[in-house]
């Protein structure tokens, strides 16, 4: 790889040309505060990287998504340049790319720029097993959640929800099927207040917004982390923690008493008082998952052990400097975990010796299994992809 000075925003793997063999997006953050895209190329058979790499032409204004736009088992992107244009841009076998305008056939408005940070979602919506785009938009400073449902290859839009009227500050949104019910959810935190005072999750099903949880003493919060290089939005990261088959969640908070910080896990429950949505959070704020004396910046799930029995993994700011720790959960309780992997099926040329393609792993598989619990239930459940 060429030496560059500008800064290095983010990584991810994929395979960009249908080879078989990881390539490298990176991206990176130039002077003027663009977002410029490299695609680095994987060497077939080795662990190295091509010298030549493909650098796009375009700059965007916030990093780019990474989806499947024409259905070729091919990573893409989707995002905003920083014209101001919103855009696909489709990789092929020849290691070259084009762009596509993204454009609703049904209205000659055009579209609202999208948010900046931006947190789109490559997922089925409507239970077709093929994944669909939902992207964010913002106007007025209140986001929307544009759904585009695939259609033969071709993202049409369907639908544009706006955002709760009640939030006044909203953070990244996360979609899963929070209820058991077979559909995707999206799950919205954010303050109903300026000064965050006042903390709430939303959360989207059967056509409305659900208030299905307040904070009081502990809140999110918007201010920014003592890296002044780190820009982290209010999030929840989701994971089954306690394997009852519902999604849980971890995320940082901030104390009104005397602004500490803390991270928490936040417990999938039943809940009978939610008006039209039947979970909630439950949140033990005497057990945080870090000491008041470390400023924790960041919380997630991680399978260690790869045992289906997920850990936790915090970084946290203490003695002037970040530090990592996990968590390691002691879990003894009877159930079972069900573990799948999407591959591409892509060869680079013919398959070797006649064996099966395999290819890499994909972006926006979602899963549907049905099985019998010990009771003799029949029971199922649908899983977006986490990577």
């Amino acid at each position: 790889m060429e030496s560059n000075t500008s800064a290095i925003a983010s990584i991810a793997p994929g395979d960009f040309d249908g080879d078989a063999q990881m390539d490298l997006l990176l991206l990176r953050k130039t002077e003027s505060n663009h977002i410029s895209a490299e695609i680095h190329w994987g060497i077939s058979g080795t662990n190295a990287l091509d010298k030549k790499a493909l650098i796009l032409n375009e700059t965007l204004k916030d990093q780019p998504s990474i989806i499947d736009a024409n259905g070729d088992m091919i990573p893409d992107l989707v995002g905003e340049t920083y014209t101001g244009s919103r855009v696909f841009f489709v990789f092929s076998t020849n290691r070259t790319y084009h762009t596509l305008e993204v454009r609703n056939s049904t209205s000659s408005n055009s579209l609202d720029p999208l948010r900046v940070p931006q947190s789109s979602a490559f997922v089925d919506f409507n239970g077709d097993l093929v994944p669909d785009l939902c992207l964010v938009s913002e106007k007025d400073k209140r986001i929307a959640f544009e759904i585009w449902t695939a259609k033969n290859g071709i993202f049409e839009w369907n639908k544009t929800i706006a955002s709760p009227a009640e939030l006044i500050v909203s953070g990244r949104a996360s979609f899963y099927d929070l209820n058991d019910n077979q559909e995707i959810n999206i799950i919205l935190p954010g303050c109903i207040d300026v000064n965050c005072e006042q903390s709430a999750i939303f959360v989207w099903g059967r056509g409305n917004w659900t208030r299905i949880m307040d904070f009081k003493d502990w809140n999110f919060f918007t201010e920014s982390l003592p890296l002044s290089w780190l820009e982290v939005p209010m999030a929840l990261r989701f994971g089954d923690y306690n394997l009852d088959g519902f999604p849980d969640a971890v995320t940082v908070l901030k104390s009104s008493r005397n602004n500490s910080y803390a991270a928490f896990l936040l417990l999938n429950t039943p809940c009978s008082s939610c008006e039209g949505f039947s979970r909630t959070f439950q949140i033990n704020f005497d057990q945080p998952l870090s000491p008041e004396s470390q400023h924790p910046l960041l919380c997630a799930f991680y399978d260690f052990m790869e045992d289906g029995i997920l850990d936790i993994v915090l970084t946290v700011y203490t003695d002037g400097e970040p530090k990592l720790l996990a968590l390691e959960q002691d879990f003894t309780a009877d159930a079972y975990f069900l573990k799948v992997m999407v591959v591409s099926g892509r060869c680079l040329d013919n398959c070797p010796n006649d064996h099966q393609p395999y290819g890499v792993n994909q972006v926006g598989p979602v899963i549907r299994f049905k099985t019998t619990t010990s009771t003799g239930a029949y029971e199922i459940g649908v899983c977006k992809e986490d990577i």
